[in-house]
Parts: structure tokens; C-alpha cells; sequence
């Protein structure tokens, strides 16, 4: 299954579910105990994992060279 451009990420997929729940306090099934958004998949390798886990850390913490926190 691959990601097609314009489709929307597992975490804004679990985003709108969880806002939606939580905005009609309306329960959507009552077999749902854990939503796990995986963004990524890859053979359990140190190598894989290294290569498939770059552009995940890339998008959620960018490198902010101006101003950096201490």
C-alpha cells in the first residue's frame, strides 16, 4: 500500500478523530481501545530503521539554527 500525494498522514487521520470524539462526545465504535498512527514501516535492521526513521525526525523537529534552545 503506498501513499498517494494529496492523501492525508496517519496523524491527521487520528487528529480528526480524536478533535471529532472529542468535540461530540460521541463514541465512534466501542471495540477502538488504541489508534497507533504509523507514518513509517521498514524491516527491523539498525540500517533500515536509520534510513526510514531521517525524514520522520526531519519533519517533526527541524533544525532551527538562528535561535537555537539550550
Amino acid at each position: 500500500m503506498r501513499k498517494i500525494d494529496g492523501d492525508p498522514c496517519p496523524t491527521d487521520i487520528v487528529q480528526h478523530i480524536m478533535t471529532s470524539t472529542a468535540s461530540t462526545r460521541k463514541h465512534m465504535s466501542r471495540f477502538i481501545m488504541r489508534v497507533l498512527p504509523i507514518e513509517v514501516a521498514c524491516y527491523a535492521s539498525e540500517e533500515e530503521i536509520s534510513r526510514a526513521i531521517t525524514p520522520v525526525v526531519e519533519k517533526y523537529f527541524p533544525v532551527d539554527t538562528q535561535d537555537p534552545l539550550k
